[in-house]
């Protein structure tokens, strides 16, 4: 049996795929020319993607040496934060 997210990742597929069928959507270009990926939907009336859909831009960088990841680029729908790290990162920021 399918749990929520499952069921409700299935709901936005069917939303993006009803609200794009039929145009010539293509992938929209960013200006980060090295990044691998892209956003997964440049269609300004798909309501999946413009109500619902976070676009993450993700990399990482080393402190140390100045090294880069390669960049990524995608729509999440669902986005985890470990709130103990957020509680952590308040505290140490010194925010109230």
């Amino acid at each position: 049996m399918n749990d929520a997210s499952e069921v409700l990742a299935v709901i936005f597929d069917c939303l993006h795929r009803s609200f794009t069928r039929g145009s010539s959507v293509s992938d929209s270009e960013s200006v980060e020319s090295k990044c691998m990926g892209s956003w997964d939907c440049a269609a300004s009336s798909c309501i999946a993607h413009s109500l619902f859909g976070m676009n993450i831009f993700e990399q990482m960088n080393c402190y140390h040496c100045n090294l880069e990841s390669r960049h990524l680029k995608y729509t999440s729908f669902f986005q985890n934060i470990n709130a103990n790290a957020l509680r952590t990162m308040k505290v140490s920021l010194g925010f109230s």
